[in-house]
């Protein structure tokens, strides 16, 4: 619960954090020890010790395994089949800067399909396309004239008559 508290309540680690830790802890060791009722008085003292041991080493066993196999997760089997890990890199002609098929808009002018919040839809010689402004807001069914075409959506600003 406390650790709940600090995740969720308490912004920061501090008391709660550490006290929920400390909390699950002794909950982890006192749950080792062979007393049901918890009458302490006919518990051995080496109970108490293999308990704390036991934790202890079951803490630092994990993460030693997690520092080793983390450190080879990147190529593991498993990441390959659950990660793409193709590049689409620029030199092979993936790129999002340029489209040929809409350099020539520039200039054109159309119309808003829908209101460009910056952003939105616009339609130019019964085409459909992104498009986005310098920051200002054109509501729906307004001219507009295209500044450029970049990507696949192009920045577009109102036709003020």
């Amino acid at each position: 619960i406390l650790i709940a508290v600090e995740i969720f309540v308490i912004p920061g680690f501090g008391i709660a954090g550490i006290s929920g830790i400390i909390l699950v802890l002794g909950g982890l060791i006192l749950s080792l020890v062979q007393n049901v009722q918890f009458d302490f008085t006919y518990t051995d003292t080496g109970d108490f010790g293999r308990s704390v041991l036991v934790v202890t080493g079951s803490i630092l066993a994990t993460i030693t395994l997690l520092m080793l196999l983390g450190r080879n997760f990147a190529t593991s089997p498993l990441t390959r089949m659950l990660i793409f890990t193709d590049a689409t890199r620029k030199e092979e002609g993936y790129t999002t800067d340029t489209f040929t098929g809409q350099d020539d808009l520039v200039g054109k002018e159309g119309k808003t399909i829908t209101p460009l919040h910056p952003s939105g839809t616009v339609e130019i010689d019964g085409e459909r396309y992104d498009a986005f402004t310098a920051g200002e807001y054109i509501e729906a069914g307004k001219p507009i004239t295209v500044l450029e075409a970049k990507g696949f959506s192009v920045k577009v600003q109102e036709v003020t008559s």
